[in-house]
């Protein structure tokens, strides 16, 4: 009898061990470390090909975020793990991407950046948003998660501009999202042209691995 309780303590113990260990895991997957640079070529070819297998259905415009929006909100955040990209719609029925921050596990944040006019939103709109977007088809891509590091890379250059949020669909058929992180070049005439450009992919999607 004893050897038998003992045993199904131990079965018990060691499920429960399973998990955490399970749960550790998932959570693990949202590190600073996420995302990373494509080759222009890349991020254009999809970019039209989005544009092309989308033309019947509907269809994400490009978003821009300036560099001063971006510095803004980032430097609030503190030590933060990354950003999600998250589709919601209003109460107009027009579709945005919120930029909402991941931070440490005992932090919270309380405002979101909306990429569509560069205006602040609360936690609470968001989750509206989100929900409704959710609701008219659960199947679909909801959020893009990029890492910390990608941020860090693009604020670190002084010629950043303005981050321009794009929509492609790879050579493997999936949707993406993309980071394109335009960087002003001053000409031998010292006039300044935006023609320089770092695009970044390798997100985490959501509902394949979500945060939430």
């Amino acid at each position: 009898m004893k050897k038998t309780i003992a045993a199904l303590v131990l079965a018990l113990g060691f499920t429960t061990c399973t998990e955490l260990t399970d749960n550790t895991n998932e959570s693990s997957y949202f590190t600073k470390s996420v995302g990373g640079e494509i080759s222009l070529d890349d991020g254009e070819r999809w970019a039209a090909r989005y544009v092309r297998e989308q033309q019947n259905g509907r269809t994400l415009g490009a978003l821009n975020i300036p560099a001063s929006a971006l510095h803004g909100f980032v430097s609030g955040l503190g030590n933060y793990v990354g950003l999600h990209f998250k589709y919601g719609i209003d109460d107009h029925g027009q579709i945005h991407v919120l930029v909402v921050p991941k931070l440490e596990s005992s932090f919270s944040a309380d405002l979101a950046l909306d990429a569509y006019d560069g205006s602040y939103i609360t936690l609470s709109t968001v989750t509206s948003w989100t929900q409704r977007y959710v609701s008219e088809d659960a199947s679909r891509i909801r959020s893009y998660f990029f890492g910390r590091h990608v941020f860090d890379q693009i604020l670190s250059k002084e010629a950043f501009e303005n981050l321009e949020v794009r929509h492609g669909i790879s050579d493997s058929g999936e949707q993406e999202l993309l980071l394109y992180a335009w960087n002003t070049r001053e000409t031998s005439s010292g006039r300044k042209q935006s023609n320089e450009v770092d695009v970044y992919d390798m997100s985490y999607t959501c509902p394949t691995r979500c945060d939430e």
